[in-house]
């Protein structure tokens, strides 16, 4: 496995958040509300800033119980709810490192670790290659059936795409008041 080093980018934060809400949420009855949180902090003690989006949803009944209804990594209702929180919902779980096992991750939805969905022989998933890569034209001809392209070859070009996109989840992550 490659690995990728861009060198000291960012300053350890602990506890990084902005809240947005709570608003009315449909679809969880009378009463129902969500709360969008957004993070760039190294909560997890990891060594580096992750950048999150999550959601709770509470209705009056799991307000009694001290509880929420729903919870976690709603970004469609993230999207309707909160529309200004859109362009940085692609963002989520992407670290100052890049995204998530970034070339890993990315080999893998594209069908080039013998399986997808965790499960043997099953097809690739370009939508989830290109989510994971946060590369939304990434070529089908990368996916494993019908292609000559190398690993090595697309490990390179996702790691000379790496600073750019960088430097755009940087812009993202300032843009929002955040300490880089």
């Amino acid at each position: 496995m490659q690995t990728l080093s861009i060198g000291p980018a960012t300053q350890i934060v602990k506890d990084q958040v902005r809240t947005y809400g709570p608003k009315p949420i449909a679809g969880y009855g009378a009463g129902a509300e969500i709360t969008a949180t957004v993070r760039f902090d190294d909560r997890c003690g990891n060594g580096h800033n992750t950048f999150s989006i999550t959601a709770d949803v509470t209705t009056p009944a799991s307000r009694r119980r001290r509880d929420i209804e729903a919870g976690g990594c709603m970004h469609d209702e993230i999207a309707t709810a909160f529309p200004e929180l859109v362009p940085l919902l692609p963002w989520h779980l992407v670290s100052t490192d890049g995204p998530m096992h970034y070339i890993e991750n990315t080999l893998y939805w594209l069908g080039r670790r013998g399986y997808c969905d965790g499960k043997p022989n099953s097809p690739p998933n370009l939508a989830y290659a290109r989510n994971t890569a946060s590369w939304t034209d990434m070529p089908e001809g990368y996916l494993i059936t019908g292609t000559v392209v190398s690993n090595a070859k697309i490990a390179c070009v996702l790691a000379e795409r790496l600073p750019a996109l960088l430097a755009e989840f940087r812009a993202a992550v300032e843009s929002l008041g955040f300490v880089w």
